[in-house]
């Protein structure tokens, strides 16, 4: 599929997705006033509160005081609620985040038949509450995450060396917005780089283009920490970790050479980079802590820690405990086992086809 039409397909896509999104959001208001007041949680709450401010208020100045001095959180200061209105850009941004999937499916399998697969089983689970935090709208990970799978497509554009300045700045600027706009961004890049590391050692993608990516991510978070006035949290966080820990052996394993490109050289820049990042762990952990809790967790279900507050209070929610039978019944409920059986049988189709062409 080329790029004309897929550009084109990702926009129909992102049109068609925020109509639905919309559409959904207004239906709400369709409903008898408790059941409305039933359908939100966490800070979504705030929004229709707000509709009822003007629709409930007398005059409409009396409106629009309730509207500039609203005491509905614990915050100290007052919040303006034209600051909180942003379900329309909340909805923009999501749809925009599932038309990046589909162009990421179509462009992974170059094929638009991907695509509409991914759209037929988002479509297929539109009724579930959460396939759409639409709930929940405010929260920050809803304005991050389309960012993220446009990381992806970009990485990928990378690795097939297709128009490769494009998706370096695709790349840049993805990772500037998900880190200025959710801390937990740090975890998702740190895992990226580490996989992409992995591949490298493995020797599956050259030493120059996983420095150019590297670089390319390094410079994102300088940049993002930079615009935050340089917050302890990023100076100690995960992802400057994982990438002074890898730069470290790099410099230390000097892999430029056509000759340093063995497996030798490989296994070192691995356990020189591991090594490195337990020593700086350990180190950062004296000054911070700022992913303490996650730390934490790890090593609970691990059974090398004790119990804490944190984990306790994260344990309380069903992803972070074992797989049980009432989850392998919501995963039948999103009809994914209609669209895994027919993929299987396409996979094991292609496949055959290619070793049938080779032979």
């Amino acid at each position: 599929m080329n790029s004309p039409k897929r550009v084109l397909s990702t926009i129909l896509v992102w049109m068609l997705v925020y109509y639905l999104l919309a559409r959904r959001f207004h239906g709400i208001f369709e409903l008898d006033e408790i059941d409305q007041k039933l359908m939100y949680y966490s800070e979504s709450s705030f929004y229709l509160s707000y509709y009822y401010d003007i629709v409930e208020s007398e005059t409409w100045k009396d409106a629009l005081s309730k509207m500039l001095h609203d005491n509905y959180t614990e915050h100290p200061k007052t919040i303006i609620t034209f600051r909180r209105i942003n379900i329309v850009q909340g909805l923009f941004i999501h749809s925009f985040g599932i038309a990046i999937l589909f162009a990421i499916t179509a462009d992974f399998n170059d094929s638009m038949t991907s695509g509409i697969h991914f759209l037929g089983l988002f479509i297929s689970n539109f009724q579930h509450k959460l396939i759409s935090r639409i709930s929940a709208l405010p929260l920050r990970e809803n304005f991050a995450t389309p960012s993220i799978w446009c990381s992806i497509l970009a990485i990928k554009g990378i690795l097939s060396l297709n128009n490769e300045r494009k998706w370096c700045y695709i790349l840049f600027l993805s990772h500037i917005w998900s880190l200025l706009s959710w801390q937990f961004s740090i975890h998702v890049i740190s895992t990226q780089i580490a996989c992409i590391f992995a591949l490298n050692i493995l020797g599956l993608i050259s030493n120059s283009l996983f420095r150019h990516i590297l670089n390319i991510k390094s410079l994102a978070l300088f940049v993002s920490t930079a615009l935050m006035l340089f917050p302890l949290y990023n100076l100690t966080s995960l992802l400057t970790n994982v990438i002074c820990s890898i730069h470290i052996s790099l410099w230390v394993v000097n892999d430029e050479g056509i000759e340093a490109d063995n497996f030798h050289s490989r296994v070192q820049k691995g356990v020189l980079t591991v090594i490195v990042f337990v020593f700086n762990h350990f180190l950062i952990n004296r000054i911070s802590r700022p992913d303490g809790h996650i730390f934490d967790m790890l090593f609970v279900k691990l059974g090398l820690s004790k119990e804490t507050f944190d984990s306790l209070i994260y344990s309380l929610g069903v992803e972070f405990r074992m797989l049980a039978g009432f989850m392998f019944e919501m995963i039948k409920s999103t009809n994914i086992f209609y669209y895994l059986i027919p993929s299987i049988v396409t996979v094991l189709f292609c496949i055959i086809k290619v070793v049938y062409l080779k032979s």
